[in-house]
């Protein structure tokens, strides 16, 4: 692979940065395929709703350049979760890096519905 400088798609300075968050209109739509695989799969995984939903929406901030989403009005587990997420970054998920929080929600979630996965 040869590095170009430009993006094929919009012709902006290409960076590792704006793979992630290029505006053209087939790289968007790309990006969506992806996130829907991303949620189908974790939705397999009985994933908490509420964590799917934050994180679709804290990805798609990355795309539109937003740094931080809003906790409000979420339950207290997504709430401590997102705000834990929205220090250490979106982008850093992306790149791998999710806070611990996700796994305490995800434990609040079993609980609340009595699944045999949650810890005693």
């Amino acid at each position: 692979m040869i590095p170009q400088e430009k993006c094929a798609a919009c012709q902006q300075r290409e960076t590792i940065q704006h793979i992630h968050s290029c505006q053209d209109q087939k790289t968007i739509e790309y990006c969506y395929k992806v996130l829907s695989s991303l949620a189908d799969k974790m939705k397999t995984l009985k994933t908490s709703p509420s964590i799917v939903s934050a994180i679709m929406e804290g990805v798609q901030s990355v795309w539109k350049e937003t740094p931080h989403i809003s906790s409000a009005g979420r339950l207290p587990g997504i709430q401590d979760a997102i705000a834990s997420q929205n220090k250490i970054g979106w982008w850093a998920l992306i790149c791998g890096r999710w806070s611990s929080r996700w796994a305490k929600a995800q434990t609040l979630y079993f609980k609340a519905i009595k699944s045999p996965r949650s810890s005693k």
